[in-house]
């Protein structure tokens, strides 16, 4: 291949490439990324539960906090391994909607056990269709949480402090 017809073909593919990633920007809404933006090919497509789908999930991690307690006179760190699991169920009903999940987080200090947590959540929603354009809705939620000790809401920074949230809550629209 001679000069010429390199330079034509490379020029070819850089058109060819600007157009594509052109393309794939259309799909972008101002101020948002393209990591936030939607791709539905690249979605999970959920495990068949008769009129459901169930999207099961876990993430497993590991990080390391320089400064626990946010305490500048003495900095201590640790290693944090984290091991996330969670379930969701949704309905494929043609009208009405229901969608219900329970998720965890489990956080193990390597040289602070005592700092060791579960975080537990469900919550449920059900919208139900009432005529042409009414819709009755209901939400509840139900969580055991915890603050970290580096937080100003933390009880006297002793331990982790344990938390409860429950809430129900029904709208018509």
């Amino acid at each position: 291949m001679n000069k010429r017809s390199a330079v034509i073909v490379h020029a070819i593919s850089i058109s060819l490439l600007l157009a594509h990633s052109a393309s794939a920007d259309e799909n972008l809404l101002p101020g948002q990324s393209v990591t936030e933006r939607e791709r539905p090919e690249l979605d999970a497509s959920g495990m068949p539960l008769g009129a459901f789908r169930l999207y099961p999930s876990i993430e497993l991690g590991v990080k390391s906090d320089s400064n626990l307690f946010a305490n500048d006179n003495d900095p201590q760190e640790d290693i944090i391994g984290l091991y996330s699991p969670r379930l969701e169920l949704e309905s494929g009903w043609s009208r009405h909607a229901l969608r219900a999940s329970v998720a965890a987080e489990f956080a193990n200090y390597q040289q602070r056990p005592q700092e060791d947590y579960r975080d537990l959540s469900a919550d449920l929603a059900l919208q139900l269709d009432a005529g042409h354009a009414s819709t009755l809705r209901f939400d509840a939620l139900w969580a055991d949480l915890h603050e970290e000790r580096s937080s100003p809401d933390d009880v006297l920074g002793i331990e982790p402090t344990p938390f409860r949230h429950r809430q129900l809550q029904a709208s018509w629209k």
